[in-house]
């Protein structure tokens, strides 16, 4: 049996989320409950582009990736733009940097696209990680005013983050139950060659290096707040005996007498 023939598939990341169901209006297309994805075949670019296409796909995935495949780099570059038009919060410059293209099998396209968008996705969580990190470590590790408020602004951020990791961008998402074998293979092949569950192993790791990093900064602040206490406690325990002791010069003449003389060779009293 002949090898399927390579074609160029294209995935960018146009934002964060895109709103699939306001997408699927404008396709004037169904999109069935909790999907996190939006086929378009060549009748769906057709109407998205106002030009007739005799073939071509796209997949649009709600955490921000559209994979095409079978589109000339200009329709691609002008469905990018369309859908643009319709999803908020887009990022242009994302349209060149947290982009991929590969060469694959003309075959289990839906499958190819998953594995492709969860590799771009990938791409820009690491990048996202590493930021963190070297953010983090400039503002903790260096004593400055507000400390406590600042590592309680970062567990909430590094908790945020990794919420959105592990549920709001589909990367750990496994092939749907219901493709058949054949996709099945070719999504495992492909995401053997992307290497995503190395990179997501990765990732995790980032992230507890991170979360050791917090607490470390928390510890460092809890054992300085506490020296601080100590200290306090210990100033406060000598003032005591020292004012007993003054209490009890005073209470006598010849104390006072030896407190005045003490003055005078200060040059405190004329």
């Amino acid at each position: 049996m002949p090898s399927p023939a390579s074609i160029l598939m294209d995935c960018c990341r146009l934002a964060s989320r895109l709103p699939l169901e306001t997408l699927a209006r404008a396709l004037r297309r169904e999109l069935p409950p909790k999907r996190t994805s939006l086929s378009l075949d060549s009748a769906a670019l057709s109407h998205a582009l106002r030009k007739e296409l005799a073939d071509g796909h796209a997949f649009v995935y709600a955490n921000g990736c559209v994979v095409t495949a079978k589109l000339e780099p200009q329709d691609t570059q002008d469905l990018l733009l369309w859908l643009a038009q319709h999803a908020p919060d887009v990022n242009f410059e994302n349209m060149m940097t947290s982009r991929e293209m590969r060469m694959l099998p003309d075959a289990s396209l839906g499958a190819q696209a998953r594995a492709l968008s969860s590799s771009v996705v990938l791409d820009a969580l690491e990048r996202t990680a590493d930021t963190l990190f070297d953010d983090a470590e400039r503002d903790l590790l260096h004593p400055r005013p507000g400390r406590y408020a600042r590592r309680q602004k970062w567990l909430a951020r590094v908790a945020a983050f990794r919420y959105e990791c592990v549920h709001g961008q589909g990367v750990l998402d496994r092939p749907d139950t219901k493709w058949n074998l054949r996709h099945q293979a070719a999504y495992r092949q492909l995401a053997q060659e992307l290497q995503l569950d190395q990179r997501t192993a990765i990732l995790s790791h980032k992230l507890d290096e991170l979360e050791n990093l917090l607490r470390s900064a928390l510890e460092s602040g809890q054992s300085s707040g506490m020296l601080r206490s100590l200290w306090l406690e210990v100033w406060m325990l000598a003032l005591f005996p020292l004012g007993h002791l003054l209490e009890i010069l005073l209470k006598k003449q010849n104390g006072i007498v030896w407190l005045q003389r003490w003055l005078d060779s200060l040059h405190l009293f004329q």
